[in-house]
């Protein structure tokens, strides 16, 4: 997705949201604080909107009913709630796991509106991309995985790989994938909460683990507040391993 500037002179400012997870009490907590809830200030969530915490429908519900002011990529939650349900749907031998039998409440519209979510969406005006997970450096953005879009975390060289770089899974043993970004975009991104805030020079990471009771941080890139960061800690941890 691209927005042109005869899209964007309808706001007065962009804030890009880091990943929420059904955490719906602390989205509307932080956009009352930074004073956006006003469809003047285009939100822009890093994706993974649902899964792992309380008020999954809400959330989604809030972002739809919002979309002339609300834009998301997919994250990989987000596409593991359609796989998840699908599966359910189409094999009698598939069952949700508890933690995810709220999927059932999804109408049509949430799921049309998960399935059309895009992997990235790109601000040439601000010379800017938003993304679910990252990319791997030294590949052209139109050319990665969409696996990658929506699962990178951190790379390990490799003269073998197209960029000299390939992904690894095994969390912490390379190097983040941001921390090699060149750009010439900047790319703000989600994804990583074990990392939290990640900050480089062509990079933002805003995963700040809200879910696992930390925070939700929102960051401000275009606007009179552009480069001022909002923060709405958990109302509690929400986590289940899984």
């Amino acid at each position: 997705m691209y927005l042109k500037p005869t899209y964007l002179q309808k706001f007065e400012e962009i804030l890009v949201i880091g990943d929420v997870h059904g955490c719906y009490d602390e989205l509307q907590m932080l956009l009352k604080k930074a004073n956006a809830t006003s469809p003047s200030v285009l939100k822009i969530f890093v994706g993974d909107l649902v899964r792992k915490g309380p008020k999954n429908l809400e959330v989604l519900s809030y972002i739809r009913n919002n979309s002339e002011s609300c834009l998301s990529v997919r994250g990989n939650n987000d596409e593991k709630c359609l796989i998840r349900l699908y599966s359910a749907q189409a094999s009698s031998n598939y069952t949700l796991k508890t933690h995810d039998k709220w999927m059932v409440g999804l109408s049509p519209a949430d799921l049309e509106y998960i399935e059309d979510l895009p992997y990235t969406i790109s601000i040439p005006s601000l010379n800017a991309i938003i993304v679910h997970a990252g990319f791997i450096p030294g590949i052209p953005i139109e050319k990665q995985h969409p696996w990658t879009l929506m699962n990178i975390r951190d790379i390990d060289q490799d003269s073998e790989c197209p960029g000299g770089y390939r992904p690894i899974v095994k969390k912490f043993a390379g190097q983040p994938w941001a921390s090699k970004w060149k750009g010439p975009q900047h790319v703000y991104f989600g994804h990583d909460n074990k990392k939290k805030l990640q900050l480089y020079p062509f990079a933002t990471g805003i995963d700040t683990s809200c879910f696992r009771g930390n925070y939700l941080t929102g960051l401000f890139i275009s606007g009179f507040r552009a480069g001022a960061f909002v923060t709405q800690n958990a109302l509690k941890p929400y986590h289940y391993d899984y």
